[in-house]
């Protein structure tokens, strides 16, 4: 077999297994979120070692199941941040009872996902082409 293939497999295999872990929150997301109403709270210049983000958005919503009030927050750009007021109802969806785990309705984070699709058919690519190679090569030694 071709060192070259063996390391193309390789890279193909770890970018799948970083991007099967990473994808499986938003999985998750899909199966078990549950949607409700929150009340932004606060919204103020997000920095990162000096330099301007964007406008962080605060909010506070009621879980469901325990009845108690959670916090979360997502950071939007400037454009963006015109749509949101303090005290203004927004829907949002979460799962589980970290704040870390809320978000603004609709918004999904597909790029985890895509990657792991991509390199799915990459791995069934190269399996298939080195099966093939294989084949063409007992082929090639039983005419000799």
């Amino acid at each position: 077999m071709n060192p070259l293939t063996v390391r193309a497999m390789m890279l193909v295999f770890c970018i799948w297994m970083v991007s099967c872990v990473s994808s499986c929150s938003e999985v998750l997301y899909y199966f078990n979120k549950q949607e409700a109403e929150a009340k932004i709270t606060k919204i103020y210049e997000e920095t990162h070692r000096g330099r301007h983000i964007g406008q962080h958005i605060s909010y506070r919503f009621q879980h469901a199941e325990t009845d108690e009030f959670e916090r979360g927050g997502f950071v939007v750009d400037d454009a963006d941040a015109i749509n949101f007021a303090v005290g203004q109802t927004i829907p949002i969806e979460y799962r589980g009872s970290s704040p870390a785990l809320s978000r603004l309705k609709g918004t999904n984070n597909s790029f985890w996902v895509t990657i792991f699709l991509v390199s799915s058919v990459l791995m069934i690519g190269l399996v298939a082409v080195m099966s093939y190679l294989s084949m063409q090569e007992e082929k090639r030694s039983s005419r000799r």
